[in-house]
């Protein structure tokens, strides 16, 4: 797996996870991936634009996620329910 696809496959798992109560759990390596992939395109001055606003609309699409993870956390119920 390249750390491209690192990435993505750690984002997909996050994001398509019916277990609520799991998905808190695949966040932060998802945005951990994210951000070490961006370090590296920095580093080497390297990627295309296209994988740099993947990569900020996937942190966007976590950080919303981890909202809703928050909220049912507080309610006790998913936020899909």
């Amino acid at each position: 797996m390249t750390t491209e696809s690192a990435w993505i496959e750690k984002y997909k798992a996050a994001m398509l996870e019916t277990d609520w109560a799991k998905v808190w759990a695949l966040i932060q390596p998802a945005e951990s991936a994210i951000r070490e992939r961006q370090r590296t395109l920095i580093l080497d001055r390297s990627g295309s634009m296209a994988e740099k606003d993947e990569m900020a609309h996937a942190l966007s699409g976590l950080k919303s996620l981890r909202g809703d993870v928050l909220y049912w956390k507080d309610q006790g119920e998913s936020p899909h329910s």
